[in-house]
C-alpha cells in the first residue's frame, strides 16, 4: 500500500466504508489519507499507516465480539517500528499507538479490566 497507494482506497471501498469518515484522523494529523505515488516515501508510509490503522480499527468494531486474529500483533509492531524509524511525528506517534491499543483490546492481545 506504500508503494501503491490506489490499493489502499481499494481496500477502503470494498469493506464498504466512508473514505470522509475514514480520512478524519490522518487529515487532521495533516497528512493525505490517501497519499499521492509522488509524494515523498516517509508521507506515504505515516498516511497509509494512519489509514490503515484506523480501517482496521473500523472492521474490527464492526465485527462486534472481541475474537483472536493470527499475525496482528507481529502487524502492529512492524507499524510502530516503522513510524519512529522514519521519524513519524510524536502526534502521530500518538494516535498510532492508541489505534493499536484499540485493536490489541478487540483482537484480545491485551485484557482489560472487564476481563477479570
Amino acid at each position: 500500500m506504500v508503494r501503491d497507494p490506489e490499493l489502499l482506497r481499494r481496500y477502503i471501498s470494498s469493506d464498504g466504508f466512508s473514505l470522509d469518515e475514514v480520512c478524519i484522523k490522518s487529515r487532521r494529523l495533516g497528512f493525505p489519507c490517501i497519499p499521492s505515488i509522488d509524494d515523498d516515501f516517509k508521507t506515504r508510509l505515516i498516511a497509509v499507516s494512519i489509514t490503515f490503522l484506523t480501517v482496521l480499527t473500523m472492521e474490527l468494531e464492526s465485527m462486534g465480539t472481541p475474537s483472536s486474529i493470527d499475525g496482528i500483533a507481529a502487524l502492529l509492531g512492524d507499524i510502530s517500528s516503522d513510524l519512529a524509524i522514519y521519524g513519524a511525528p510524536r502526534d502521530v506517534i500518538d494516535e498510532a499507538h492508541e489505534l493499536m491499543r484499540r485493536i490489541a483490546i478487540m483482537a484480545r492481545l491485551v485484557k482489560t479490566p472487564l476481563d477479570t
